[in-house]
């Protein structure tokens, strides 16, 4: 029970009270409690069976402790672990280091037991209740929902340490009041047991389990139903794709000869920065109220490495192939990948293509930028980047081209522009390198006499989330902080206007291939925005799916639904045009939730979609 206390504490610090009020909320307390003490329960009957049949001896019981948690560390530690163990760089024995790692760190069960039982008798009891407490609560403070694994076994140790302390308390109780009554012992027993029984069985509502999610201590919320979640069974035949073919240039008029297209992606860029922070970033600023600013745009993916990927094959990350390769540390990368990239398509007819990343993981041998014939100038800070840019740029200024630049400033952990302030003025700080940056790629090419030729596309890999859902940075969930991205686009051939319609960057493989007279292939999942560029329509046949890969998936429906999907098969739903703060779960009162969820599935099944892949 000292978890669900500690539980009870970390979500009234960290999460926002529900729309729905104090009726949700309660109901996430008492099924948390309800788990914690089914957990306790497990534990006390596996403890209790050992004592009567196992042996006796101490070193018996630390072995099988390990043992138990070194198995479970496979499942729920190597995740959290695989990412770091690249740093090793083992590129063959990746997977085997992986293991190894999460059953030393899962070694910190028996340990926590073996320090409570040998420190009890020096500080006490209620200091180590205390420490038990501490770390509850700690690990969900410091960590955020990063690294559930992680957070699953400082639960576990918390109880231990939990256990030792309270154990003598609890059994003089026992003494006192419950041996002289047997009764009231079986009573007990039960009544715990069928509350325990109850919160497992009794399906959580989904405004409550969407709460539940966000709390990284809330471990069988977390983890209990990942085997049992609902996912699509069977895989639905869908119609074949055709290729796309380019818009009649007669239907693009604006569109210049050996066009020069600049794409320009902010790391972690908010779109709602160019709203609350408009006076700090006069490029962009600038840009929005000149060029076509699309308003409702979405990133394919919260994370780097995903969303670019989208952004240059036309492909959703868990549609493609990812294996290991070494990029300063043993990382999935879709180099393997077949799928035609933009820039190869692009290199066929004749169009360069350059770019410029902020690690070697956006280079193009490990496929997020397969194609690209020029790698320039990859280091902070921006303005290098532009002028590295800028002189790849001179040698090849009568050439049709695209270039890339990925600006990196805005990435945690915001100290590029200073460290004074909270976390959010030190990110804005950053984001207005970036801002002037852009503002010199601008000035370069009207000085260069190519701003008539060029075509500027500014927008940004993911967003990024400063506690919204309890979370912080990105790739860890689909909700919009971490997922809503601005999207440009500038020419002086373009009318200034604005753009409702929904959009995600996986319409920008195609756009570009458009903007280069360049058939789209069959497997591209977007579609071209240069229509809309002049005010046209676009013809999107199917909603926005957001994939992060990891445990969270979601799809904006065309009236402004959005469908959140947790892999436990926890699902909220909410009304972007309303509550664009994702507040309000209608999941369990919309009349056509279900429809929804029916549409989420055909499309995840229909088009091969291997979701909750933890591949980063």
């Amino acid at each position: 029970m000292l978890v669900g206390i500690a539980n009870i504490v970390a979500t009234w610090v960290t999460i926002d009270m529900p729309r729905a009020g104090m009726a949700v909320r309660i109901g996430q307390h008492a099924y948390d409690l309800g788990h914690a003490l089914a957990l306790g329960l497990l534990s006390w009957a596996v403890v209790a069976a050992w004592r009567r049949w196992a042996p006796s001896k101490p070193t018996a019981g630390y072995l099988a402790l390990s043992i138990l948690a070194i198995l479970i560390g496979q499942w729920l530690l190597r995740p959290d672990l695989r990412s770091s163990v690249g740093m090793l760089r083992l590129e063959s024995g990746w997977e085997l280091a992986a293991s190894l790692a999460a059953a030393l760190v899962a070694m910190c069960v028996p340990i926590s037991a073996w320090l409570g039982q040998s420190f009890v008798r020096y500080i006490g009891y209620t200091p180590l209740v205390l420490l038990a407490l501490l770390l509850a609560l700690g690990h969900q403070l410091v960590l955020g929902n990063l690294y559930l694994g992680i957070h699953a076994y400082a639960t576990w140790c918390a109880a231990i340490l939990g256990a030792t302390g309270l154990g003598p308390v609890a059994a003089r109780l026992e003494r006192q009041f419950v041996h002289r009554s047997p009764w009231l012992r079986r009573l007990g027993l039960t009544l715990l047991t069928a509350a325990a029984v109850a919160s497992l069985w009794v399906r959580t509502p989904s405004d409550v389990g969407i709460q539940m999610v966000q709390l990284p201590g809330s471990v069988v919320a977390q983890w209990g139903a990942v085997a049992l979640r609902r996912l699509p069974k069977t895989t639905v035949k869908q119609a074949p794709r055709t290729p796309s073919a380019p818009t009649p240039r007669d239907e693009a008029a604006w569109l210049p000869d050996r066009p020069i297209v600049v794409l320009l992606v902010v790391d972690a860029l908010r779109a709602d920065v160019l709203d609350y922070a408009a006076s700090q970033i006069p490029a962009m600023t600038k840009l929005r109220k000149e060029g076509v600013y699309f308003t409702h745009a979405w990133s394919a993916a919260p994370d780097t490495n995903a969303s670019v990927t989208s952004l240059f094959s036309g492909r959703y990350s868990s549609q493609m192939l990812w294996t290991p390769k070494q990029a300063g540390r043993i990382k999935p990368f879709p180099h393997k990948d077949p799928t035609p990239r933009v820039p190869e398509l692009l290199a066929e007819n004749g169009v360069l293509s350059g770019v410029s990343g902020h690690m070697r993981g956006l280079h193009p041998p490990f496929g997020l930028t397969k194609g690209f014939g020029s790698v320039f100038q990859s280091t902070k800070p921006a303005k290098r980047v532009v002028e590295a840019w800028a002189n790849w740029l001179a040698d090849r200024r009568e050439e049709p081209s695209l270039t890339y630049i990925h600006f990196i400033e805005a990435h945690s952990p915001y100290e590029a522009g200073g460290t004074e302030g909270s976390l959010y003025e030190r990110y804005l700080r950053e984001v207005a390198l970036v801002d002037e940056a852009i503002g010199d790629v601008q000035t370069h090419l009207r000085e260069a006499g190519l701003d008539e030729r060029a075509i500027l596309i500014v927008t940004a890999d993911h967003g990024e989330a400063f506690g919204e859902h309890n979370s912080r940075f990105h790739g860890s969930t689909v909700y919009e902080e971490q997922v809503r991205v601005p999207l440009i686009v500038a020419h002086p051939g373009l009318e200034s206007r604005v753009v409702t319609a929904q959009v995600s960057l996986i319409d920008v493989a195609p756009t570009l291939l458009d903007i280069f007279n360049i058939t789209a292939p069959a497997e591209y999942m977007g579609t071209s925005l240069l229509p809309a560029l002049q005010g046209g329509p676009i013809h999107r046949a199917e909603p926005i799916f957001l994939d992060s890969q990891k445990r969270f998936a979601g799809m904006v429906f065309d009236d402004g639904t959005k469908l959140v999907m947790h892999e436990s098969d926890t699902v909220a739903l909410y009304d972007l045009r309303r509550d664009p703060q994702e507040k309000d779960n209608l999941i369990d009162q919309h009349p056509q939730a279900s429809a929804y969820r029916e549409a989420f599935d055909h499309f995840v099944s229909s088009n091969g979609l291997k979701l909750f892949t933890v591949k980063q």
